[in-house]
């Protein structure tokens, strides 16, 4: 009755760049999923950071020399970029999730008015 693979009318769209339930389900779907891999990514990020002020905290514990000194800049030079990384994480976490928002409370499109009696011309007679 409604040819293959047509929604039934109730889940059919009534034009063609309104927004269906399915799409805006799927679109939020998907921005949550790129929010949680940039999740991974900054605690990954925070992780090494974390790991950059163990080596700091054990350098603190060793006598001063020139490669004391060098280790504890490289260890935070790479606290710095750690840091860096996580925060561009997070920069992506909080754009994703402003698009899952807007995705969840998008409106759908509005229907266009019906055409009234004022916007045609009056026939001569």
């Amino acid at each position: 009755m409604f040819g293959l693979g047509d929604p039934p009318p109730g889940r059919r769209p009534r034009y063609p760049a309104e927004v269906t339930v399915l799409q805006r389900r799927t679109t939020l779907a998907l921005a949550l999923a790129r929010a949680a891999e940039s999740t991974g990514a900054a605690l990954a990020a925070f992780g090494a950071a974390i790991h950059c002020l163990a080596i700091l905290t054990d350098l603190l514990h060793q006598t001063p020399s020139p490669a004391r000194a060098r280790a504890r800049n490289t260890a935070l030079e790479q606290l710095v970029v750690r840091f860096g990384e996580s925060r561009a994480h997070l920069a992506n976490v909080a754009k994703r999730l402003r698009q899952a928002a807007d995705a969840r409370s998008a409106p759908t499109v509005p229907r266009p008015a019906p055409p009234s009696l004022a916007t045609f011309p009056a026939r001569p007679r």
